[in-house]
C-alpha cells in the first residue's frame, strides 16, 4: 500500500513552498530474524516513508527531509500528518535494523547532534561496551527485522483510509 499526502502549499519570506509525504506499507515474506535474534514469522509488515519539498517550482529537498517539512509547515500540518511524521521517525525501514535490540539501545545513549553517529564509530562504540558480539550476532552483518506491532499497522491503514474521505 502506498499513500502520499500532499502538503498545503505555503508562502513564507516571497517564497512558495510545495511538498508531499509519500508512505509505503507492505506485507512481505522474509527469512530474516528480528532484533531479538528470533527467526521471523513468514510475513512480516515492513513501513517506509520519504518526503519532498518544492521552492517556488523547484525540486529542494527529497528523502529524508523531516527537518526541512517541519521547519518549512510546523504548526500548519494537520494533525493526522503530524501522527504521520511520528510513525515515520520511530518505523521507517523497520526491516533494515543493523543491530540487535540490545545494540540499539546501547548506541541509542551514545549519539546526538554533536556526536553523530556513523557505522563505523557505532561499532568502535560497541567493542568498547563488549556489546559488538551480542548473542553471536556482530552488529552490522545482516540485516535484522524491528516487527511493526498490529496496532501500528493498524492505525497506519486508518490514517490511509481516513485520507481518502
Amino acid at each position: 500500500m502506498n499513500y502520499e499526502f500532499i502538503l498545503p502549499a505555503v508562502v513564507r519570506d516571497d517564497v512558495k513552498y510545495t511538498g508531499a509525504i509519500e508512505l509505503r506499507l507492505q506485507e512481505r515474506a522474509t527469512k530474516q530474524r528480528t532484533i531479538d535474534l528470533e527467526q521471523c514469522p513468514e510475513k512480516v509488515w515492513t513501513f517506509a516513508a520519504s518526503g519532498w519539498t518544492k521552492e517556488n517550482g523547484r525540486d529542494a529537498s527529497g528523502g529524508q527531509c523531516l527537518d526541512e517539512i517541519e521547519r518549512i509547515w510546523g504548526d500548519l500540518l494537520p494533525a493526522r500528518v503530524r501522527r504521520v511524521i511520528e510513525l515515520w521517525e520511530r518505523w521507517h525501514l523497520n526491516d533494515l535494523k543493523a543491530g540487535t535490540r540490545e545494540q540499539a539501545a546501547a548506541i541509542a545513549h551514545s549519539f546526538d547532534d554533536e556526536n553523530r553517529y556513523t557505522f563505523d564509530l557505532a561499532c568502535e562504540y560497541l567493542r568498547n561496551a563488549e556489546l559488538y558480539k551480542d548473542r553471536g550476532y556482530h552488529y552490522g552483518c545482516e540485516w535484522l527485522v524491528e516487527l511493526l506491532p498490529q496496532e501500528v499497522v493498524d492505525e497506519i491503514h486508518t490514517i490511509i483510509e481516513g485520507e481518502g474521505k
